[in-house]
């Protein structure tokens, strides 16, 4: 499961001629790693709703998404496109498609169990019309599918993909290639999106139709990946900004119980395994600090090192007596917070025994190496070369044990963090599967701890509250330790988060009462997970907590009072004190920088440009918006570099050009430009759509009608491709507008006829009634003539 903590991070020795041997074999010749357990659903739940006059999809109670009113001929591999199937009167215009996926299992009464392989940003499953095919066309999903139209001779390792710019493809963008989905009567895990999963590449060079994309080429210690066939499926995974990641460190720290020498070997054997890697930017340092490996709580460990202001991970070791022999035993954690989006996998609990000191397997030392640089790659952000390097990992049958299922988890993880929790949640039903028929403890309550936080993120409060609960039954044997403390907070927060609150705030008592002396930060640290899940409106209850964290932070933790900084900045805001919250928040800023704590930074210059923009201060915004950007993008976080963009465009929404001028309105174009192009590149078409009508309502402002009407078109195409009626009816609606300027009338009555169409297939009333407005304009009174 999650650690509150940060990273994690292993150690390695150099490999044996052994392993070296196996290594080099091909991928035809390895045995088959993948579990044979399919974990799904033996039958739908039965609150599933099966009434459907045709196949249509329906989002369930237990995280998947199921296919109702099917045929009986459909087989389990088939893919299907899950298109719009509300009101359609565009009849020479096919419906949105927003999602894609195959068929994997199939149930009496015309039900059929379905998993995603893209969706759109925002996308809704549920009520889509399904409609099957026959040959997946790679453009009727912007960028997210694509197929491998050629791979380059060797030993290049390039392959072409048949999408390109028109169709939203960005240099910077990773996709997985996909093997071929066998059909018929399969067993359902071989669909699964980790079993096809061969690869991942980066678009170095977008054209126009196709695009030139490299592949990630793993370590050379491991076994190799499938070559790339022409044909094969390639799916959206992330936009990066391609740059080279950041300088990263692994800190070696001081073998508890050892000598020098023994570190020193650690070091370099850590730094032997990162030559098996393409420009690795990671140095290894040995550190005079002596860490506990076996502590439950290793993460707390992490104090006793400062944070460099980059990516870094500490190695801890400790030598233990078992069975009358002296075993080392390994753990890591990071220092100073991960820059990546989503979970990270905490490390089994107490280390991992890496054998008798005098005879450590070179196998599995191998497989910690692999575990290290995973971990940096999560650490800095690099979601899509950590899923590969898992994957390839996963691959090999000597990773075992302990290490097998910590490595799951971060690759379920991964799939999370690239926003695809279905995969993830397969993942971790296979992974309790396997634990209980082992009778693991340890590594079912990982993945069951996993499963919670999964369901959170699939917005599922009550199998979150139950799944979190059957966990706090399973740790009460580790009564009063951490990993009980942490099961308990857990519980707490998706209490909370399932409006349970007066269940979420009795949670909280029980954690202060079981807080041992000198537990305040982590005492703060659960309690700000249930702070965040109070449910809008419960004014009382955030105070309450709030009060209760500032009562409880560890002063000693500059990352931790800059963390309440901000939760009290947001509670001024939210009080419409924006003075206080600006306050709180450069407090916040200068904490973060003193703990060189770089994305704590960028997340307090944002909320400082947020208190600005509230307080009618548009260029002190405008500039804290850049100064974030410019953190963000020094952490190579391009989706937070997004957000910024996407929230500078209020600064131009209805912009008072005589009361506020300034410099940031010279930047409009760039700005809200800049939106647009952040929406394409992550896939969000919609969102590109919006501020298109943004910036197209700003030229029509500022007197550019004709660049505004060719922005206004764009956004409209953007709009019914992607079922954003409301902004398309607004789009034709300022078209509209420009056309009655210009004496167009019957442009402007088309306009209007349009706006209408897409306002009632938006069904939103304030929609209907701004086009309702133009078409009839209330008539201004007779001003009388003593104010005259």
């Amino acid at each position: 499961m999650t650690h509150r903590s940060t990273l994690s991070i292993f150690f390695v020795l150099l490999l044996t001629a052994l392993v070296s041997s196996a290594c080099s074999t091909g991928g035809n010749q390895r045995a088959d790693v993948w579990p044979a357990e399919t974990a799904l659903p033996e039958s739908p739940p039965k609150d599933l709703n099966q009434e459907a006059p045709s196949a249509v999809l329906r989002t369930a109670s237990d995280g998947f998404v199921y296919v109702v009113g099917m045929s009986d001929d459909v087989q389990p591999g088939t893919p299907f496109l899950g298109r719009y199937s509300g009101e359609w009167p565009l009849r020479d215009l096919a419906r949105p498609a927003l999602v894609t996926g195959r068929l994997v299992k199939t149930y009496d009464g015309g039900v059929g169990l379905v998993h995603l392989s893209y969706e759109l940003p925002d996308a809704d499953p549920n009520g889509l019309e399904v409609n099957w095919e026959t040959k997946p066309i790679d453009d009727n999903l912007g960028k997210g599918r694509a197929r491998i139209s050629k791979v380059e001779k060797k030993p290049s390792r390039s392959v072409e993909l048949s999408i390109g710019t028109r169709h939203g493809v960005r240099d910077g963008d990773f996709y997985a290639i996909l093997g071929d989905a066998p059909k018929g009567k399969v067993d359902p895990a071989k669909l699964q999106l980790s079993r096809r999963l061969t690869g991942v590449c980066m678009v170095q060079k977008a054209g126009e139709d196709t695009s030139k994309c490299t592949l990630w080429p793993g370590s050379k210690l491991h076994p190799r990946f499938d070559a790339p066939q022409k044909g094969q499926q390639a799916i959206f995974l992330e936009h990066t900004f391609g740059a080279a990641p950041r300088q990263g460190v692994i800190q070696v720290a001081s073998v508890n119980g050892g000598d020098s020498a023994m570190q020193e070997k650690i070091a370099a054997a850590m730094r032997d395994y990162l030559q098996s890697i393409t420009e690795a930017k990671t140095g290894v340092a040995t550190v005079e600090q002596t860490l506990d490996a076996t502590m439950a709580d290793f993460y707390a460990e992490s104090e006793k090192l400062e944070h460099l202001e980059k990516p870094q991970l500490v190695i801890g070791t400790t030598v233990k007596e078992i069975d009358g022999k002296m075993h080392l035993i390994a753990n890591y954690t990071g220092v100073g917070p991960a820059s990546g989006p989503g979970m990270v996998a905490a490390p089994p609990e107490g280390g991992v025994d890496l054998g008798p000191v005098d005879d450590i397997s070179q196998a599995r030392l191998q497989n910690f190496a692999a575990t290290v640089w995973a971990a940096m790659l999560v650490y800095r952000g690099q979601t899509s070369e950590a899923l590969i390097q898992l994957h390839q990992m996963l691959r090999d049958p000597s990773l075992e044990g302990p290490l097998r299922w910590h490595a799951r988890d971060q690759y379920a993880m991964r799939w999370g963090a690239l926003d695809n929790y279905r995969e993830a949640l397969w993942l971790v039903l296979q992974d309790e599967t396997i634990a209980a028929a082992k009778n693991d403890r340890e590594a079912w309550l990982n993945a069951l701890g996993t499963r919670v936080r999964l369901y959170d993120f699939l917005e599922l409060p009550a199998s979150a509250v139950s799944s979190a609960k059957r966990y706090l039954d399973a740790r009460e044997q580790d009564k009063p330790g951490p990993s009980w403390r942490a099961a308990v907070a857990m519980y707490g927060e998706m209490l909370m988060a399932d409006g349970r609150v007066e269940d979420a705030l009795a949670v909280v008592d029980q954690l202060e009462k079981a807080c041992p002396e000198g537990c305040d930060g982590d005492l703060n640290s659960h309690v700000a997970g249930i702070f965040w899940a109070t449910p809008q409106g419960n004014e009382e209850v955030q105070d309450e907590l709030l009060e209760f964290l500032v009562d409880h932070v560890d002063l000693d933790d500059a990352s931790q009072v800059a963390a309440t900084r901000l939760y009290q900045g947001l509670m001024a805001m939210r009080n419409e004190d924006y003075t206080q919250g600006l306050v709180a928040f450069l407090e916040a800023e200068r904490l973060y920088k003193k703990a060189n704590n770089l994305s704590g930074q960028a997340r307090s210059k944002y909320f400082a440009f947020l208190a600005d923009m509230s307080m009618g201060n548009p260029q002190d915004a405008f500039d804290r918006a850049r100064e974030a950007q410019q953190l963000e993008m020094k952490l190579n976080d391009f989706a937070s570099t997004a957000q910024i963009f996407e929230r500078m465009t209020s600064l131009y929404t209805n912009p008072d050009f005589l009361k506020k001028p300034g410099p940031y309105l010279g930047s409009a174009r760039q700005v809200l430009s800049g939106a647009v192009e952040s929406n394409i590149a992550m896939g969000d078409f919609g969102g590109a759509s919006e501020n298109l009508l943004a910036l197209g309502s700003f030229m029509l402002k500022i007197g550019q009608g004709e660049r505004a009407k060719d922005v206004l078109t764009e956004a409209v195409g953007y709009a019914v491709s992607f079922k954003r009626f409301d902004v398309a009816a607004m789009a034709h609606l300022y078209l509209g507008v420009i056309a009655r300027q210009e004496g167009q009338m019957a442009e402007f009555r088309d306009e209007i006829q349009k706006a209408k169409l897409m306002a009632e297939l938006s069904d939103d009333p304030a929609i209907k009634q701004a086009v309702e407005d133009v078409l009839n304009p209330k008539e201004d009174k007779e001003v009388p003539t003593q104010l005259l």
